[in-house]
């Protein structure tokens, strides 16, 4: 597992289908969850879900800008924003060769755990196959072990349990699980077929 994608400003660089729109941004964007209340009952995130988000004008567009991205009028305009807005000098856009170039945008994972959870910890099979925030741990499994299995198997007793003795609290209920943490969370493994995982996030969700 690792982090998400760190931005060093969320509402800059993750924007809504609107602004991409205003400033002809659609060539330079990529799909992303930006928190896990957006995957609350789920137990994948798929593309439907998607774009139900940007139906009710969520922020769900991750501006990517390579070294060797060309450059629009429109890009040009949002970047003028930026620099007005002083995104260029919070502490990690400075550092940066380019302020508004995101580091390690690589591939998308195929399941997220989101760190903080209000009512329970949230897993779950990123079906839509978009891009997460450093709100999430990016998970890759190993050989043998299938999605579904992994999402089906976390949700017992015994396993959040261990979630909240090793967790930590904040103000409003709010756990929160760092990644060694999470990496500690005993997962007793079983195999599922689909069917039956369809079964489950039935009753999931209610």
């Amino acid at each position: 597992s690792k982090p998400g994608i760190v931005t060093a400003a969320n509402k800059y660089f993750i924007i809504d289908r609107e602004t991409e729109r205003k400033f002809n941004l659609s060539n330079y964007t990529q799909g992303i969850i930006q928190k896990g209340v957006f995957v609350n009952g789920k137990l994948s995130f798929t593309r439907n879900d998607f774009k139900n988000l940007e139906l009710k004008q969520k922020p769900t567009r991750l501006l990517v800008i390579t070294p060797n991205t060309r450059i629009n009028k429109g890009l040009k305009n949002y970047l003028k924003v930026g620099i007005e807005e002083e995104i260029d000098k919070r502490y990690k856009c400075s550092k940066r060769d380019n302020w508004y170039s995101i580091p390690n945008i690589k591939n998308k994972p195929s399941v997220l755990f989101f760190k903080r959870s209000h009512l329970y910890p949230k897993l779950l099979i990123n079906d839509a196959n978009v891009y997460v925030t450093d709100s999430a741990y990016c998970l890759t499994p190993k050989k043998h072990f299938i999605e579904r299995n992994i999402v089906y198997s976390f949700y017992n007793s015994l396993t959040l349990l261990f979630a909240e003795l090793n967790g930590r609290y904040y103000g409003g209920g709010v756990l929160e699980l760092t990644p060694s943490e999470f990496k500690s969370l005993p997962i007793p493994y079983t195999e599922i077929g689909m069917s039956d995982f369809k079964k489950f996030e039935v009753k999931f969700k209610t």
